[in-house]
């Protein structure tokens, strides 16, 4: 196989696994920042302040968003790109962020929340995307836009094995649903234009929402459903519709 010839075939490969997709985030439930979310309408990037991220990748972020998307290092923080991911499969039950855990119960996605918000499907349209980490994939991809993806959107070279020749062989090989691929990785995608209340298609929970947040959602108008995690795979799922 040419070179050419792999490129297209990663080509083919991205543009069949992310047409249709919605876009979705993930956001903790505790220390009411679902709550917060609601209140202000619209979703806070990692630069604004008050945003707590963990690990501080903002200076690498800023690096790599005027690299990627031409945003100059001093722009506005509310207009920078939204971090989300691609919703492969449809909702699914959460797991853990836990390497120790037993694979088929992890999550990676879970290490950002447990709340999950899926967007209406116009999102995709204002939206990049690659397979796995932005950041982890540097020298080995980039985002590219979700709705015309090229190549580079395959992340040729993946952390935990996920590479095109390695543990996961060639491109049709790859499967996005599997246990293993969502226990170590993700698609991730780069909202641009902000996310906001009026962006909301179906917000999925893990546990019954407090009062609060139950009745913000009723008023929004929003489906939404309750998940069982996944070490809890027994119990019932419950569905709202917008009138509950």
């Amino acid at each position: 196989m040419t070179a050419d010839q792999f490129r297209d075939g990663m080509t083919r490969h991205v543009r069949e696994a992310f047409t249709g997709r919605n876009v979705a985030i993930r956001m903790q439930l505790d220390q009411q920042r679902f709550e917060r979310f609601l209140a202000a309408g619209r979703y806070r990037t990692q630069f604004e302040p008050g945003i707590e991220t963990g690990y501080d990748s903002r200076a690498s972020r800023r690096t790599r968003e005027e690299q990627w998307f031409g945003y100059p290092p001093d722009l506005d923080p509310t207009r920078r790109p939204v971090y989300g991911y691609l919703d492969i499969g449809g909702p699914r039950s959460v797991g853990v962020y836990d390497f120790e855990a037993p694979l088929d119960l992890r999550d990676d996605l879970s290490g950002y929340g447990t709340v999950q918000i899926i967007l209406k499907r116009d999102v995709a349209k204002r939206s990049t995307a690659l397979v796995g980490d932005s950041l982890g994939s540097v020298g080995f991809g980039r985002p590219t836009p979700l709705t015309a993806p090229t190549w580079e959107s395959f992340s040729p070279r993946l952390e935990g094995g996920w590479s095109a020749g390695g543990t996961a062989g060639t491109f049709d090989e790859r499967d996005y649903i599997s246990s293993r691929f969502r226990a170590e990785s993700y698609i991730e995608t780069q909202i641009h234009g902000g996310v906001t209340i009026d962006d909301i298609q179906e917000v999925v929970l893990a546990g019954t929402p407090k009062q609060q947040p139950r009745a913000a959602m009723k008023r929004s108008g929003w489906n939404w459903s309750i998940l069982p995690p996944l070490e809890q795979e027994g119990a019932n799922a419950e569905t709202r519709n917008p009138g509950s």
